[in-house]
């Protein structure tokens, strides 16, 4: 079978990291032709050597989402698929705004689109209120032009989805997340990514590109509360971009470290130089942060919401993340009960079974292109 994974518009986050765990896991699946449609930030993460002769990469040097190149990359895509003839074209994140021949599968993880009830929105501008509503339509009006079939990340947003785009359950697959391939591996032996630790510090990390609905801007109001009811020193750990760190953060320097992006390669190295993975999020559909944690055996502390709740069962310290001050308490809960926190890293280790592995979800990644393709595999 001839596979086309489309991620021309996989940029940062989620989608990047999806994107580049296809390519690493499908090298367990030799049965298939492989073609990788590659934005620059993925491409620069790929060492092409590595790879065998049934994979075939293609980096393209626009971004599918600059409108002003986009129709030069459209013209190229439609191209290279007439030469490559796939029998299925996936976009692991959606919306595509190419309109491939073949049967094209897309991921869906815009959870502000199907989670309305969200407090996400209560914490927002006008301005931001009517971008969203804005691009709620127009990519709602991608995903239905151009997709034959979606996958999502849980059943509750498979049921979502099908409401929001109107397509009939049949045409939605769910396809849970999970870690990295490379949380498999043996850590790098690389320098610390962190300073030298000071006396009592400990550091709360959050995996994430920058993104409205991430809640990050909770975090100096907590540290104002850590700071009166606790004598540790508190250090949170960022890896967004650094004009949005200094835009945004740049006055607490002394307790917010950024990183920057960091290649998914790295990230096991940095939670090993972590305590604690903090999360607190007003909407998701899925976070590898979650299973990245239990296999790293940190204890998560995360937004008290359903999504968190599915996903974490009671392996995780709940807050509420439009409280500061409850926030800060269920940090120092965790930092100063052993035992809660030795049981908060034992449950994810017992819930961690309960995810797909990186290799048993690309296989029935791959069941789902036999299945709308055709093809017998």
């Amino acid at each position: 079978m001839k596979i086309l994974i489309n991620s021309t518009n996989s940029l940062k986050g989620g989608s990047l990291q999806v994107a580049l765990s296809y390519v690493r896991e499908f090298v367990k699946f030799t049965d298939n032709e492989y073609y990788f449609f590659m934005a620059p930030e993925a491409s620069s993460q790929i060492n092409k050597k590595e790879y065998p002769e049934n994979f075939h990469f293609f980096p393209f040097s626009h971004h599918i989402t600059s409108i002003v190149k986009r129709i030069a990359t459209i013209r190229l895509m439609d191209r290279l698929e007439k030469e490559i003839q796939p029998h299925c074209v996936i976009t692991p994140f959606g919306p595509s705004y190419w309109t491939p021949e073949h049967p094209h599968l897309v991921g869906f993880g815009r959870g502000y689109y199907i989670y309305p009830e969200s407090p996400f929105f209560r914490n927002i501008n006008t301005s931001l209120t009517v971008k969203i509503k804005f691009l709620k339509v127009i990519h709602r009006y991608f995903f239905r032009a151009n997709s034959d079939y979606y996958y999502v990340e849980s059943e509750d947003a498979r049921k979502r989805l099908s409401l929001f785009l109107g397509r009939d359950l049949s045409n939605i697959f769910v396809l849970p997340n999970t870690y990295h391939p490379a949380f498999n591996l043996p850590t790098t032996p690389i320098r610390n990514f962190l300073p030298p630790r000071k006396k009592n510090e400990i550091r709360l990390l959050t995996l994430s590109a920058y993104y409205p609905h991430k809640n990050l801007e909770v975090i100096p109001e907590v540290l104002k509360f850590l700071k009166k009811k606790s004598d540790f020193c508190y250090v949170f750990i960022l890896t967004i971009d650094n004009e949005t760190f200094n835009r945004k953060f740049s006055c607490f320097k002394n307790n917010i470290i950024n990183l920057g992006p960091i290649p998914i390669d790295l990230c096991p190295k940095l939670y090993e130089e972590s305590d604690i993975m903090f999360l607190p999020t007003l909407i998701e559909i899925f976070t590898a942060s979650y299973p990245e944690s239990m296999k790293m055996k940190k204890p998560i502390l995360t937004s008290d919401l359903s999504f968190a709740r599915e996903i974490c069962g009671d392996a995780a310290g709940f807050f509420n993340p439009s409280d500061p001050e409850e926030i800060a308490d269920m940090i120092i809960r965790v930092v100063q009960d052993h035992d809660y926190r030795k049981s908060l890293i034992h449950k994810g280790e017992s819930r961690l079974i309960d995810f797909e592995t990186p290799e048993s979800r690309v296989r029935k990644l791959l069941a789902i292109c036999t299945q709308i393709s055709g093809e017998v595999n």
